[in-house]
């Protein structure tokens, strides 16, 4: 195997990355690696808050109101990514849909094809829920991240623009 994920890995076969999905014992693992992936974007001028916590995981990823699921990935025994998603519907185009939350692979393992084995795995999740299309938003300056969906086929809407608005001001 010559491709650049061998040659990422020092020239030896990159190892297969685990995939399963979260658990409440993940928090310390998801978190951190959450952190890492707030810093990044801090480095391309993200200024959002970062609330997220253990217990903002475990209240908010767990139970019978959960909020969001996920996926993490092991490479060699060790935490290198996850995959956050809640379902959603669109109802112009009568479908579901999985909108992914965030994806972050650790810089030390990528390479491995753990990206791509997490957005298969949301894929494969998407399938059994019925759901015909991931969606998900990149923050502008993050070219790494578009280079990599990009690269996996997806598309950019251009004729979107996500809106918020506090509830407190309803």
């Amino acid at each position: 195997m010559t491709d650049e994920r061998t040659q990422a890995a020092g020239g030896r076969p990159p190892l297969q990355p685990v995939i399963r999905p979260i658990a409440p014992d993940d928090a310390a693992d998801i978190i951190a690696m959450s952190q890492e992936f707030a810093a990044y974007l801090r480095s391309l001028g993200d200024r959002a808050p970062l609330n997220f916590d253990t217990k903002a995981f475990r209240d908010a990823g767990f139970g019978p109101r959960r909020a969001f699921d996920g996926v993490i990935a092991f490479v060699d025994r060790k935490p290198a990514g996850y995959l956050l998603f809640h379902t959603g519907y669109d109802v112009d185009r009568s479908m579901r849909l999985i909108f992914i939350i965030d994806l972050w692979v650790r810089e030390s393992m990528r390479r491995n094809g753990v990206g791509r084995a997490l957005m298969a795995e949301a894929a494969r999740i998407a399938r059994e829920f019925g759901a015909a299309e991931l969606v998900w938003c990149v923050f502008d300056p993050n070219r790494l991240a578009f280079n990599f969906y990009e690269g996996l086929g997806a598309e950019r809407i251009r004729d979107l623009t996500w809106m918020s608005i506090p509830v407190e001001k309803l």
